[in-house]
């Protein structure tokens, strides 16, 4: 707008000053060629030659238009499809933001040919597919991402995982996780996709095989990759229990890093799983030594439930620890195990006791009335250890003991009248 007010602007100025010119004087010019000859004024000459130069650039640039009109007339298309296309993907991720999937759907798959960004539209439509649960559908939204931005193979399978990981979809998950694995070994959202569901898988020896690279992706920080590396190494440990494989067992053990097997917890947990498969000697042995170096309630608590051959020796060991810790709770309850498994009924008692007076609770007060109750025969303490047990678990017990008590002391009194 501006430049045409300029310009008119000059023609008018120009008009004047010419016309003031031609009015003083006017001028003359004669064209001549062979036998005719044209006479004018100059102003009338430079008007025809301006008028003639402005018609063949009008005709010129109304040819130009005239041609252009096709393109124009795509451009314009184009453009009103692209505008559309827009609107349907904005109004399909709206309506997936907003949990109408069938709705999303049909508005991303109508825009997706003319869309700037179809790769998104296709990723957007198989997301509300999945919500629908048309797995096919969504399988096939994926494979079309594929077929226009092969390029984006790595995206397109990580979002193919991750919807199939949430349907469920746990083996298929698995090959497409693998896939992208050999594909790039060193993408991080892959490698932590591919440990998760290991995990959930409890493929324990697949985790193991790929710690070090998460490790050197960084892909965890120090403490969640040192609590993931003992627990795969836990489960691995409990697999081998469970088929009751000693050997494999002790063989992983003696493989594994030396900062794990000084681990205080592993140890423990490797001495309970020797327990398990009946080797209470290498379990004493192991146990002994974390007592030696550090001491631990859980690790005295283990040592309780080894059965050793020689028991009065283990007995010993074990009192020895009374000088370090005399008031200790979890050693008195250890010492008790070891003095019932040795038959040393009334030492088994008084340790319980004294354990129980510094940190009561249910299983303490149930073996202490199981001792009464089958090796000193007294009922009535019995009783009284087992309401003791059972008020520190759930208060709706107490009616059901209640009526066993009542119903173990009435036994009581019918034998005493049947001797009598």
């Amino acid at each position: 707008m501006v430049k045409f007010f300029i310009v008119g602007l000059f023609v008018l100025i120009s008009t004047a000053y010419i016309t003031i010119i031609a009015k003083e004087d006017p001028g003359y010019a004669l064209i001549s060629h062979g036998d005719w000859s044209i006479e004018m004024t100059l102003v009338l000459l430079v008007f025809s030659f301006a008028a003639i130069i402005i018609s063949v650039l009008l005709s010129i640039y109304i040819l130009y238009k005239l041609l252009s009109v096709p393109e124009n007339l795509i451009s314009w298309n184009e453009q009103r499809k692209l505008k559309k296309a827009n609107k349907q993907a904005n109004t399909g991720m709206m309506q997936l933001a907003e949990g109408n999937c069938k709705a999303a759907e049909r508005a991303l798959g109508q825009g997706v040919n003319s869309s700037h960004t179809p790769l998104l539209n296709f990723i957007a439509a198989a997301r509300a597919a999945q919500g629908q649960n048309k797995r096919e559908q969504r399988d096939k939204y994926l494979s079309l991402a594929f077929k226009y931005y092969p390029k984006a193979q790595i995206a397109i399978g990580i979002t193919q995982a991750e919807l199939e990981i949430s349907s469920e979809e746990y083996e298929q998950a698995l090959v497409t996780l693998r896939h992208l694995h050999s594909i790039d070994q060193s993408h991080k959202q892959v490698l932590k996709m591919l440990v998760d569901l290991y995990q959930t898988l409890s493929m324990w020896e697949e985790v193991a095989k790929i710690l070090p690279d998460v490790k050197h992706k960084r892909l965890l920080s120090n403490d969640e990759y040192q609590e993931l590396e003992l627990e795969t190494y836990r489960h691995r440990m409990l697999n081998l229990t469970n088929r009751e494989d000693l050997p494999s067992l002790k063989l992983m053990w003696k493989n594994f890093p030396k900062k794990t097997t000084s681990n205080e917890l592993m140890r423990c947990y490797y001495s309970r799983l020797l327990i398990k498969l009946g080797d209470d000697e290498l379990a004493a042995e192991i146990i002994q030594e974390s007592l030696r170096k550090n001491w631990s309630d859980e690790a005295i608590k283990i040592y309780g439930c080894i059965q050793e051959q020689d028991g009065v020796n283990q007995l010993k060991t074990a009192e020895k620890f009374l000088n370090q810790h005399p008031n200790n709770a979890a050693l008195l309850f250890s010492l008790s195990q070891i003095c019932l498994a040795n038959q040393l009924w009334g030492k088994a008692k008084d340790y319980l006791k004294e354990s129980i007076e510094i940190e009561a609770d249910a299983e303490k007060w149930h073996i202490l009335g199981h001792l009464y109750e089958v090796r000193l025969n007294d009922m009535h303490k019995s009783m009284a250890c087992y309401r003791e047990g059972l008020s520190l678990c759930q208060p709706e017990t107490q009616s059901s003991l209640d009526i066993a008590e009542k119903m173990a002391l009435d036994n009581i009194d019918i034998e005493a009248n049947a001797n009598d």
